[in-house]
């Protein structure tokens, strides 16, 4: 089951950077060996100053844009590195990996999930049951912003 916000775009923009201290601990980590050209890289991309929404949706569109989908990458250590610097190309956890990196160096609390993609090709008629494997599954960027956990849905 995916779900799409119900935040409406002005109540996401109304949003304050008053981040909750457990909220900083736990999704602006960064490997102490991070190199400094990817803070660079978000930062020509998105403005430190605008709201982290608009920073988060420039740094998408960015990577849509400019990283094709790809799925004969090379594994390097430095994988992340290696998909924005050099390859400029890679599959959904290159994608969701290098958007959360590059949120956090701006300070902007973000995290990777995980799960399945599923349609009516997975299902299986006569065991009544989706049949999912490694080709379904998915990983995509979560950005946190304060007091949307508040905003209800009128359906």
């Amino acid at each position: 089951v995916g779900a799409i916000s119900i935040a409406p775009i002005q109540s996401i923009l109304n949003t304050t950077q008053d981040y909750p201290s457990h909220i900083k601990k736990h999704y602006l980590q960064l490997p102490p060996d991070l190199p400094g050209n990817i803070k660079n890289l978000a930062l020509d991309i998105s403005n430190s100053t605008e709201h982290p929404y608009v920073s988060a949706r420039k740094i998408e569109n960015h990577l849509r844009s400019n990283y094709p989908y790809a799925l004969d990458v090379n594994r390097p250590p430095d994988v992340i590195g290696n998909f924005l610097f050099t390859e400029k190309r890679g599959y959904f956890d290159h994608h969701a990996s290098a958007m959360t990196l590059l949120l956090r160096t701006m300070g902007i609390p973000s995290r990777i999930a995980t799960g399945f993609t599923i349609d009516t090709n997975s299902f299986d008629i006569s065991s009544k049951s989706y049949k999912i494997s490694e080709v379904n599954s998915w990983s995509w960027p979560e950005v946190y912003f304060p007091g949307l956990d508040r905003i209800q849905s009128n359906t």
